[in-house]
């Protein structure tokens, strides 16, 4: 095993120097949302879902990223140190005025989920069915086994069993 001991010190959260916290209460003027920063076919396609949907860029950039981060979940996993692992994952909240088309805007991203998942729920639909039969064929032959042993230990011959 290779000593990571000297990795996991240089790049400790405890040593980074954060810049101080921003106060969030009152006014405060939003800088522009680095849309530059977001790889091309990402930012052409919030371009596009912005000027249809007439919200915000940060709104609807925010909605293309937490797709993404749902359909890429379970592709990689985080290791913070030898035993803290986790999936990769973005948590976002997006507070915003009403009837600025939040979930409208979120609609152009995650049709593609919904229509896979969709295909994923027919893919097994047979195979679901099956196992419903199969479980209620057991429940009815558990039910008719559990009848027979109470009507025998009734009638005094459940030992013979």
């Amino acid at each position: 095993m290779t000593n990571v001991a000297h990795l996991l010190t240089e790049f400790s959260p405890s040593q980074v120097d954060f810049p101080e916290p921003e106060l969030i209460l009152g006014e405060i003027k939003a800088k522009p949302f680095p849309l530059d920063h977001l790889p091309e076919l990402m930012r052409r396609a919030v371009i596009e879902v912005q000027v249809y949907v007439q919200a915000p860029i940060p709104l609807v950039a925010s909605n293309a990223l937490g797709v993404a981060s749902l359909t890429c979940q379970g592709l990689a996993k985080v290791r913070r140190d030898i035993k803290l692992v986790s999936p990769l994952g973005l948590y976002l909240l997006i507070v915003s005025e009403p009837n600025e088309r939040k979930s409208f805007a979120e609609g152009f991203f995650i049709e593609g989920v919904r229509k896979w998942l969709k295909g994923q729920h027919q893919a097994a639909k047979s195979a679901l069915d099956a196992y419903e039969a199969n479980l209620a064929a057991w429940h009815s032959e558990r039910k008719g086994l559990l009848s027979v042993i109470q009507r025998l230990a009734r009638e005094g011959e459940a030992s013979e069993l």
